[in-house]
């Protein structure tokens, strides 16, 4: 699981904080590609067994399967650490269950995941465990925020930094930012879009957006909900 893989890697579990959630549509990687697996492909295998759940590699060949029979193909690749695996892929399908196509890595550090070229389980937990790295515990999926809990103090709530994002938010509401420079990932973005909705529909009493207001906080103990 993702929790567990993040554990093996010395990263605790996940928490997601969303306001007024909805579901967000993402890029995927084409289903039917003909192309994707060709040779040099970056890719992630399944690791079952192992403690990281998905080893990085590329494709080193393709060829006619000889156990899975017509419809499909088996693809060679070669795993970063040096080993190789043969996996079954049908043909014309850009992934298989457990071959999934590698984002290239200027991507490794995108402050939102629906902005991934593919958007996969290796790809999120790679990005995730990419931006840790960099002491970066937020990241934005479209309206939900990820926090991975660094059990260690960072240097990311001070007055300087809420009053940064409090600016943002009021010439946000203003309408006097530009609305396609993204506000970096933090859950002061999301407390202050939050409350400035409350407050939108409490004193400007906007028409149809009398309704309830929520912030949904989740994840496993220790996540850093609180």
């Amino acid at each position: 699981s993702a929790s567990q893989f993040l554990s093996s890697l010395g990263v605790v579990p996940i928490g997601f904080l969303a306001h007024l959630w909805s579901p967000v549509s993402a890029p995927l990687a084409c289903a039917h590609d003909a192309t994707a697996m060709e040779k040099g492909t970056q890719i992630w295998l399944r690791d079952p067994d192992g403690p990281e759940a998905w080893l990085p590699g590329e494709v080193v060949s393709k060829s006619k399967s000889s156990s899975a029979g017509k419809g499909w193909q088996d693809v060679l690749v070669q795993l970063d650490n040096g080993e190789t695996s043969t996996v079954p892929c049908e043909l014309g399908h850009s992934e298989a269950e457990d071959l999934k196509l590698r984002n290239p890595e200027d991507s490794d550090l995108v402050e939102d995941l629906i902005d991934l070229p593919f958007l996969h389980e290796p790809a999120i937990l790679h990005t995730l465990f990419s931006r840790f790295r960099q002491g970066l515990i937020y990241t934005f999926t479209g309206p939900i925020l990820l926090a991975v809990n660094p059990y260690r103090s960072l240097p990311v709530y001070s007055d300087e930094i809420l009053q940064e994002y409090y600016n943002a938010g009021l010439l946000r509401s203003q309408g006097m930012a530009d609305l396609s420079e993204k506000v970096s990932p933090h859950v002061f973005a999301v407390a202050d879009s939050a409350y400035r909705s409350m407050m939108d529909v409490m004193y400007k009493k906007v028409s149809g957006l009398k309704r309830n207001q929520a912030v949904l906080i989740s994840g496993e103990s220790g996540a850093g909900k609180t």
